[in-house]
């Protein structure tokens, strides 16, 4: 484990050291994923699709990807939308302008880049004291991963044989995305397939009224295939 990514084996040895070792490896063998910004900004370790920086969008932009709306939202900070998705994939897909959220929508226009910026880390100690660490640039870039050189795209191969896109992870995973997105200002109309599908329509919601109108914004294909398609895009991408 030292050896894949060195920068941080000093954990790994203190995680033995203390027996904290057992439960790492024991949920990420369940497949558990514990987002922790401070423990990522800390780290310099990739965590989740949200630490990705929204770019300054163009004036005449129309649509954004369903991921930078994530991160719009988040980084908005209403208060629904205080905790990071629960996964760390990203959403596919794009919204119209016109289909997102109040807040989301005023950032696309005000011309400005958007982002999280690791301030300082505060350091609680046994004496009392607190000891403030922060980093030499405000910012939350991410160290590469697993000793891989920037530039270079090792050849992993990928076995799909018992891969399963409608088994119930998918379906737990893609509910979870669209609960966080959706589940405070509902589904806008150009949703309709997605809100409709058997997976999202027996979220409950004494408010939901058939949907009608024009659409806009895309669902990216078949719903049940997003989780191989995001998953083999970020492998093939750090």
């Amino acid at each position: 484990m030292i050896r894949r990514d060195p920068d941080i084996g000093f954990l790994w040895l203190g995680s033995f050291i203390t027996g904290g070792n057992d439960k790492a490896l024991r949920e990420g063998r369940a497949g558990w994923w514990n987002i922790d910004l401070g423990a990522a900004a800390w780290t310099g370790t990739l965590m989740s699709f949200i630490q990705m920086p929204v770019p300054q969008f163009a004036t005449d932009t129309w649509s954004i990807s369903r991921a930078d709306e994530f991160r719009l939202l988040y980084l908005c900070h209403d208060i629904n939308y205080t905790i990071p998705p629960l996964f760390p994939f990203p959403p596919f897909g794009s919204t119209a302008i016109e289909d997102t959220n109040i807040d989301v929508h005023e950032h696309i226009l005000c011309g400005w880049d958007h982002g999280l910026r690791f301030s300082h880390l505060t350091w609680h100690c046994s004496d009392g004291t607190k000891v403030q660490q922060g980093p030499k640039v405000p910012s939350m870039a991410t160290r590469l991963k697993n000793g891989v050189l920037q530039g270079s795209v090792p050849e992993v191969e990928v076995d799909y044989e018992e891969y399963d896109s409608e088994d119930e992870n998918s379906e737990m995973v893609t509910r979870n995305i669209f609960t966080w997105l959706r589940g405070d200002d509902g589904f806008p109309v150009a949703e309709r397939a997605i809100r409709e599908h058997e997976w999202i329509d027996n979220l409950d919601s004494e408010d939901d009224e058939p949907i009608e109108g024009d659409v806009h914004s895309s669902f990216g294909g078949h719903l049940h295939r997003w989780l191989l398609k995001t998953s083999t895009h970020r492998s093939n991408s750090i």
